[in-house]
């Protein structure tokens, strides 16, 4: 990672969000620390690469 850390502030942004809303900040993020590498991204958030494909086209990013 390129030592950019998730702070509680922004954790409680996400207190009483949507789970969709949760889950697209954390994908950004994934990608964002990844420079948008996007199996580096699945494998940071746990899930496979076509689950992550799947759902970046969900959410239209």
């Amino acid at each position: 990672m390129h030592g950019t850390e998730l702070t509680a502030q922004d954790d409680a942004l996400l207190i009483g969000q949507p789970l969709t809303e949760v889950e697209k900040y954390y994908i950004q993020r994934a990608l964002e620390l990844t420079d948008g590498k996007r199996e580096e991204a699945a494998t940071l958030l746990g899930i496979g690469e076509r689950t992550l494909y799947r759902k970046i086209k969900e959410y239209g990013k």
